[in-house]
């Protein structure tokens, strides 16, 4: 079992230099509101806050939103089974209404 080594021949990617990666954030679950949805301002995403070519409005907001589903987390992790819930991939609320998939700078959701 374990981790399987990387190779010497892989290559090493950078988060946020992914081909087509316009930015990217990192957070914590524990910062989404009860309602399954957290919101990050501009300013707080690494990259996009520099803004430097004026793409994005200084006032864009990105809302992630969560859909907590409990599957049977017991057969998950019998030990921490009270705290484990499966996460389903949040969706980002567009400037005008649409929803859709988040999607990580590699293109997986």
């Amino acid at each position: 079992g374990g981790v399987p080594r990387a190779s010497k021949k892989a290559k090493r990617v950078v988060a946020g230099k992914e081909p087509g990666c316009k930015f990217f954030l990192l957070f914590h679950t524990g910062f989404a509101r009860t309602d399954g949805e957290m919101r990050i301002p501009l300013a707080m995403m690494d990259k996009a806050f520099k803004n430097k070519k004026k793409k994005y409005r200084p006032e864009g907001v990105a809302a992630l939103r969560f859909s907590p589903t409990v599957k049977d987390v017991a057969e998950i992790s019998p030990r921490c089974s009270r705290d484990v819930a499966e996460i389903s991939p949040p969706t980002v609320a567009l400037a005008s209404g649409e929803q859709q998939p988040w999607v990580g700078g590699d293109g997986r959701v």
